[in-house]
């Protein structure tokens, strides 16, 4: 709480994003957005969620969100729209 009585957050919110700041190249915003899909030939195969998931955590670190696959910081997720 602060002298005025109000809920101050800055202090939690600082923690929780530690570990986020800590990687290679952090986001300067919030929220990060990115889209993936299959390249056309591979269209009419099936990819499993496990594969979807790995795919995903393999861009956050190639692109430097994350230091490494099992980052503790690393805090994600993925929407997966199947037809």
């Amino acid at each position: 709480m602060t002298a005025s009585s109000k809920r101050d957050f800055r202090g939690p919110t600082a923690l929780l994003d530690q570990p986020v700041r800590a990687g290679d190249r952090p986001p300067n915003e919030f929220a990060w957005h990115a889209s993936m899909r299959l390249a056309p030939e591979d269209r009419h195969r099936t990819i499993s969620d496990s594969t979807w998931a790995s795919m995903a955590v393999q861009v956050l670190t190639n692109i430097g969100v994350a230091t490494a696959a099992t980052d503790a910081g690393l805090r994600w997720i993925a929407m997966r729209h199947a037809r």
